[in-house]
């Protein structure tokens, strides 16, 4: 792994993994709302998740940011399968201050291979985005 010079921040963002998140995912430290109820109001049945962490075992965290899961479902299974590896989304305790160098993969509120997905939560497993929802950036 990459030496890195924030331990509470362990994203390289030269890292290939984290090049690839920024693609489907868009920019580190992102921002979808400046309202977090707003949004929930906006967009209730949608899993989202303020100051997330996206995680794999092999890179550890590659991305952080908000992120709403059901929105850019397909964003993050493409990221999965251009890794080749699980990818886990955390909330944002779960991989941050003490937990930043070993993110708690355990306590994902969603994961895929790029095929397979799995939510904590199983209400959301079914939900259907919203059109009207913002998505990660996508690969141009």
């Amino acid at each position: 792994m990459i030496p890195i010079s924030d331990p509470l921040d362990p994203t390289d963002p030269t890292s290939e993994p984290t090049r690839r998140a920024i693609a489907h995912l868009g920019p580190v430290n992102q921002l979808i709302s400046s309202s977090k109820s707003g949004y929930h109001r906006a967009f209730p049945e949608h899993l989202v998740l303020f100051n997330s962490n996206v995680c794999t075992r092999e890179h550890g965290k590659i991305w952080h940011g908000d992120l709403d899961v059901t929105a850019s479902r397909e964003d993050i299974r493409a990221l999965a399968r251009g890794l080749g590896v699980m990818v886990y989304v955390l909330r944002e305790m779960d991989g941050r201050f003490e937990n930043a160098l070993a993110p708690r993969l355990d306590r994902a509120e969603f994961t895929t291979d790029g095929d397979v997905d799995a939510f904590a939560r199983p209400r959301f497993a079914s939900v259907v985005a919203d059109p009207r929802a913002p998505r990660g950036r996508r690969n141009p």
